[in-house]
């Protein structure tokens, strides 16, 4: 002979929240009918009930039985109905007690409700720490036990849930410039680790004369270590240049832009960028489009810096913002 313990809590709405419904009738019945089933307040002792309601919750809610496999087959499940004048009454049916088909004996859990001292957020869970109920935040114990960092998703592989790294651009520094300055760097990148960057521009050249705006890696500022080309539109006029050093962007004298370079790193090793820009000032004689693309010509294992630099003295200058991101495919 064997006997199963169910426990569980009778949780109503009262005042806009949900509580524990003190002191209030707990039916048991076979599963899908009316038939009163034989339950035990005890896992020892011959004393039974069998009519209906069988057992009252506790001051918080709470209650618990226990069935005997001598009283009914491992399959036998059984409806249990929550009620007390004033409150909701609860049903719920088709409940598994016996530890059948490899299952353990559970409790009632619901999700989205009221710890007995308090409203619960949404999602959060009701966990039974053995006196009481209490709220606990699902968001929570997802990232704890995950170790999740900042952009990871839980991703379902049709057996377990694991964490992915989220397919998108992460913003990873951002520079603004607060003086003149000659350049800016970005350091302590990776980009074997992520991917391919993407640096957004917004600057201006404050000094009397134009002057080219360079990208170097690594700690490299060689101008000849690098090659770039230029194909330029405005009005109804094309041009194209090719310069060794690895230019991103002109800026004539007092004038702005807004540039966007995109950095990666090929299958052989070679650093190469791609950067559109928008400069000048919105005059009809001014408005054009410069497209470029730049390389590095020895090959490197990694991109770990990223500076811009001027092709003059302060040429940067305050108020200029350079947003770096990196992005991560979602596997």
């Amino acid at each position: 002979m064997a006997r199963f313990r169910f426990a569980g809590v009778y949780l109503a709405r009262k005042d806009d929240k949900l509580v524990g419904v003190p002191y209030a009738d707990i039916s048991i019945y076979l599963a899908g009918t009316d038939t009163p089933a034989v339950v035990y307040t005890s896992e020892t002792g011959s004393y039974y009930v069998s009519s209906a309601p069988q057992l009252s919750t506790n001051e918080n809610g709470e209650f618990e039985f226990y069935v005997d496999d001598t009283d009914y087959d491992y399959t036998q499940k059984f409806k249990i109905v929550c009620s007390k004048p004033g409150y909701k009454t609860k049903t719920w049916d088709y409940i598994t007690i016996f530890p059948y088909a490899g299952f353990d004996a559970h409790s009632i859990r619901d999700i989205n409700v009221v710890g007995l001292e308090g409203t619960i957020a949404a999602h959060d869970l009701l966990k039974y720490q053995g006196t009481q109920f209490v709220p606990e935040n699902i968001n929570e114990i997802l990232k704890s036990y995950y170790s999740l960092s900042p952009g990871d998703v839980l991703c379902y592989d049709g057996t377990n849930l694991a964490p992915k790294k989220a397919g998108d651009w992460q913003v990873i520094g951002e520079i603004n410039v607060t003086s003149d300055t000659t350049y800016v760097e970005f350091t302590g990148l990776d980009i074997n680790q992520d991917e391919e960057y993407e640096l957004i521009i917004l600057a201006k050249n404050p000094t009397a004369d134009g002057c080219h705006y360079d990208l170097f890696i690594n700690g490299d500022t060689t101008g000849t270590n690098y090659y770039s080309q230029l194909l330029r539109g405005y009005g109804n006029n094309v041009t194209a240049a090719r310069f060794n050093e690895p230019t991103i962007s002109y800026m004539n004298a007092n004038h702005t832009n807004f540039i966007k370079v995109k950095i990666g790193l090929d299958p052989d090793g070679y650093m190469r960028f791609i950067s559109h820009e928008a400069p000048n000032p919105p005059t009809d004689n001014l408005v054009e489009t410069d497209l470029r693309h730049g390389m590095k010509i020895n090959t490197v294992t990694n991109i770990t810096s990223i500076r811009i630099q001027a092709g003059a003295t302060n040429a940067i200058g305050a108020d200029s913002k350079f947003i770096l991101c990196r992005i991560k495919r979602g596997d």
